[in-house]
């Protein structure tokens, strides 16, 4: 709640279990609801949304309190791009790891994902005329744009 503020959205982005292509192959299943008991959850601590949370949007039945724990997303990311389970992280964060395929998604984009609007520049109206401020607001909503368009060209190697 940013009451009284400039909100500007950035970027939607998605949390989405991913993991090492070897690991991907281990899970017999993909879309049953037992999938993920088959291997290690990676547990990033503060992530803005769960294991647990993901798996009642989901209608899953499984126990996240199992697996590796990490207290940052990259920590997270590279554990799973090693193979030692599958971490629910930001695919805006782990666009690299996606990009050369180091990480793969469990799930197609239509079921794994959770949508969240993350990326959020917020500053007090006072400012709006601050030139630092103007000329930073054009850079990022600039930088988001070219992300966004250079992502839409790349789904394709990103989904299962």
């Amino acid at each position: 709640d940013w009451a009284g503020l400039v909100v500007i959205p950035l970027l939607e982005d998605a949390l989405t279990p991913l993991c090492a292509p070897s690991v991907k192959a281990r899970i017999q299943n993909p879309l049953g609801a037992s999938s993920l008991n088959e291997v290690p959850l990676i547990i990033s601590e503060r992530a803005p949304i769960g294991w647990t949370e993901w798996f009642r949007a989901k209608n899953l039945e499984i126990s996240p309190q199992r697996g590796l724990r990490f207290d940052r997303g990259y920590l997270a990311l590279q554990a799973a791009a090693l193979g030692l389970g599958v971490a629910l992280e930001s695919t805006v964060f782990a666009e690299p790891y996606l990009r050369s395929g180091r990480l793969v998604r469990v799930y197609p984009a239509a079921f794994g994902d959770m949508v969240i609007s993350a990326h959020t520049l917020v500053y007090p109206p006072l400012y709006e005329g601050v030139q630092k401020i103007t000329l930073f607001r054009q850079w990022i909503v600039s930088e988001a744009e070219t992300y966004t368009r250079s992502m839409s060209k790349f789904p394709a190697q990103v989904d299962p």
